[in-house]
């Protein structure tokens, strides 16, 4: 299921980068990932968990074997969530999110979803531009729904429309 998105400026094989789906094999970079992203990062056995569930997909965006972000999601037709997503900070703003939730909307639909939804805390500016950027909309507000350092943030609630 390889697919490339983005090819660096270096025309080699080597450093060309490309989406793929991720199998058990890759979960402890996604747990690197996650541990560089996120202040509450999933553990490894919430990966393993879920990744043994068999409903839940990851797809990854790398550059020979190094794991640059990854997004994971599932589909329930006719609909799909996205469940998480990450890019390493050196990485970021370089329309690598962007690719990975474009190829996780092809598959969705593709496997018969007809709306996407996922959740994103309200203060995540740069998260909640990629998703409007790809026709994603607010529906909802869950007031106070995350909290970290004894503040809390609401989660908003979006919706695609696949098409």
């Amino acid at each position: 299921m390889k697919k490339p998105v983005i090819s660096d400026n270096n025309n080699s094989q080597r450093n060309r980068t490309a989406v793929v789906a991720l199998s058990k094999a890759d979960l402890s970079d996604v747990l690197a990932l996650e541990k560089a992203c996120f202040a509450r990062p999933w553990s490894m056995e919430q990966l393993q968990s879920s990744f043994s569930q068999g409903n839940i997909l990851l797809l990854g965006v790398k550059s020979g074997e190094r794991l640059h972000g990854y997004v994971s999601f599932q589909v329930f037709p006719p609909e799909m969530e996205i469940l998480n997503i990450a890019i390493s900070l050196d990485k970021r703003s370089q329309g690598l999110g962007r690719g990975l939730v474009r190829r996780a909307l092809e598959l969705g639909h593709v496997q018969g979803a007809k709306n996407c939804f996922l959740e994103v805390a309200g203060d995540n500016f740069s998260a909640l531009n990629l998703y409007r950027c790809l026709g994603f909309a607010p529906i909802s507000t869950r007031r106070g729904y995350y909290q970290e350092g004894g503040r809390t943030m609401d989660a908003v609630i979006m919706m695609k429309e696949l098409h």
